[in-house]
């Protein structure tokens, strides 16, 4: 169960709960190793989030970047992947 656990970690950025960039690198692989799928890829960027996060506070950045990926995964079909990339990167 902790061996499961840590796995899911290594994974998973902690403050969104969506993939991180590891996560997000071992599904493309895994992904492009089937032949014949198509693969539809979209970055998203928060514009001027480090004028927001300067302006309300790092507490108030990481409720906004939580809030994105919750608002996203009501979007995203159970096939799509969502992860993040980094800083507000998706």
């Amino acid at each position: 169960e902790q061996a499961r656990e840590l796995a899911a970690l290594v994974v998973t950025d902690p403050l969104t709960g969506a993939a991180n960039r590891r996560g997000f690198t071992e599904r493309v692989a895994a992904l492009t190793a089937r032949p014949g799928e198509p693969l539809v890829l979209a970055v998203l960027d928060l514009d001027h989030f480090k004028t927001y996060n300067d302006a309300h506070g790092h507490a108030a950045g990481d409720t906004l970047l939580r809030e994105c990926v919750r608002g996203w995964r009501e979007l995203v079909r159970g096939r799509d992947h969502l992860a993040r990339w980094g800083g507000e990167e998706f």
